[in-house]
């Protein structure tokens, strides 16, 4: 099994002092275009009709809208001809009471970008959209007969700020070989005052950005939005979930719905891509079920593997018990598995002896150390010791390994992280330092008039990852959907997909390793 490894790097004093990014290139139909001097991003863009921000999507190491001469950039497949936008035509539109760009620009099938490019004075500082102002709207070229669709009007969700009833957006299709129309059922808890309620439409604004993506690069997208709160019956929802003719579900968020909506999907023969929960274990026998967020004994199946394909037999795990062991059922997994393959593994209590530890740690050969809990006090007190050992004993080759919640722990335990050359298993990393990932919560921003969550996982990109990989595999791929490739590097989330048992659906059991390095480098590390 080979491995692809993703580098970061950061520069440390006594503070952050930069950082910089280094990513594989997007795996779909691109050109290369190397920059030549005098050119912008502004000057590319127009020479291959694609938008700046669809070539920052596909260059993610671009720093602040800046190409240096020499530069190789990937330019993503333009619009065809058919479906192009008529430059400089232009139709007027009078702003509504409460209105936004975001809104406006989909209620017309429009980017806010494409919006803010015909109207010039909304780049200038100070400009507020107010209602009975007169805009111009951009118009586009006929759609094709292959291009028109009987849209099933679904229920109008406000998503604070900006009305949408569904569908959000149609646009004739890009390439002979794709679906004409994407259609999709996005069902998610959307109405009341719940944590639950904010988390799925933050969700679901970061799916509407990836409809906005592959709009750009010229797919149709119906997108059909239902509200389904906690015990009510689907089955009112379901009958205008069929009427609409979708090829996909996105949805439910309640546990107690995943049977019904698998049942639907399964009599249907359509797709339902559960986002959240990981209990839903009737993939195992409905193959049109698909779960985006692995159960625990398939990440930990991934992990092991991933495990052995980065560390040699030779190195030894520690497991480091402590009293609360929150994430001892994973330990005891890794143990098992570990020595079943012929590892090395031994383990001690987190509050042992310096030397109940050197005892314990194999010479001039890698250390592991994992311990069962992954709470922030285990760290506060584990990390001392092992930085006193490493510190002392530097022929011990020291590895601390842990779970995906220590991202939340590294404003305190950064340094630490790298001086012990830390390795974080997870199926998500946010990189908050991401020149990509700064576009997209300025875009975010833009859209909704509202910062992101400061959760884990972020809930918008979370959606706009899943969005992007849903809506272009069943474009490109259809029935093949679990053999496509990442359309592009995620900002957060990739997915790879595997079968569950002979006769279950798809789930995604995708796993980086977060390593930190002691030379000041962060890399993701995933199979290939």
């Amino acid at each position: 099994m080979k491995m692809r490894f993703f580098t970061f790097f950061f520069a440390l004093a006594l503070a952050f002092v930069g950082f910089g990014v280094a990513r594989g290139q997007a795996q779909v139909t691109t050109r290369q275009h190397v920059v030549q001097p005098g050119e912008t991003l502004y000057q590319i863009s127009r020479q291959y009709g694609v938008t700046v921000a669809e070539i920052l999507r596909y260059n993610a190491d671009i720093e602040g809208n800046t190409v240096k001469v020499g530069q190789t950039l990937q330019i993503p497949t333009p619009l065809p001809a058919t479906a192009a936008r008529q430059l400089g035509a232009t139709t007027e539109y009078k702003v509504k009471r409460k209105e936004t760009l975001w809104g406006i620009a989909h209620a017309h099938g429009l980017t806010v970008e494409e919006l803010v490019q015909a109207n010039p004075e909304m780049q200038e500082p100070g400009y507020a959209l107010k209602r009975g102002s007169i805009i111009r709207i951009p118009t586009v070229a006929s759609p094709t007969a292959s291009g028109k669709t009987n849209a099933v009007t679904g229920k109008t969700v406000t998503v604070s700020g900006a009305t949408v009833t569904t569908p959000v957006a149609t646009v004739p299709p890009s390439v002979s070989n794709a679906t004409s129309i994407v259609k999709v059922a996005v069902m998610l808890p959307f109405v009341g005052n719940s944590g639950v309620k904010e988390r799925c439409t933050e969700y679901y604004r970061g799916f509407l950005m990836a409809v906005d993506s592959v709009k750009r690069l010229g797919q149709s997208v119906e997108v059909y939005a239902f509200d389904t709160p906690a015990g009510e019956s689907l089955a009112s929802v379901l009958s205008r979930v069929k009427a609409a003719g979708v090829q996909a579900i996105v949805g439910p968020f309640y546990g107690d719905h995943v049977t019904q909506v698998g049942a639907f999907a399964a009599q249907n023969g359509i797709k339902a891509f559960v986002p959240f929960t990981s209990k839903a274990m009737d993939v195992y026998s409905n193959a049109n079920l698909c779960l985006l967020n692995a159960p625990e004994a398939e990440k930990w199946r991934a992990v092991v593997d991933l495990y052995c394909d980065l560390f040699p037999k030779d190195s030894r795990l520690v497991v480091l018990r402590t009293t609360k062991g929150n994430e001892k059922a994973f330990t005891d997994y890794m143990s098992r598995q570990l020595k079943a393959k012929g590892y090395s593994v031994v383990s001690l209590w987190v509050s042992s002896t310096d030397e109940q530890y050197l005892s314990a740690l194999a010479a001039d050969r890698r250390n592991v150390l994992l311990p069962d809990a992954s709470d922030p006090s285990t760290l506060d007190e584990l990390v001392p010791t092992l930085t006193r050992l490493s510190q002392a004993h530097p022929e011990r080759l020291l590895s601390l390994m842990g779970y995906p919640d220590w991202q939340t722990y590294i404003s305190g335990h950064l340094k630490s992280f790298f001086a012990l050359n830390t390795y974080i298993y997870t199926n998500f990393y946010y990189d908050g330092y991401s020149s990509a990932v700064k576009r997209f919560e300025r875009d975010y921003r833009t859209w909704f008039h509202a910062d992101m969550m400061p959760i884990y996982p972020r809930m918008a990109l979370l959606g706009f990852d899943n969005g992007l990989h849903i809506l272009e595999g069943l474009a490109r791929y259809g029935d093949a959907f679990s053999t496509q490739h990442m359309p592009a590097v995620p900002y957060q989330s990739a997915m790879h997909f595997v079968r569950a048992g002979e006769k279950g659906g798809l789930i995604n059991n995708h796993i980086w390793f977060v390593h930190y390095r002691p030379d000041g480098h962060i890399e993701k590390i995933e199979e290939k």
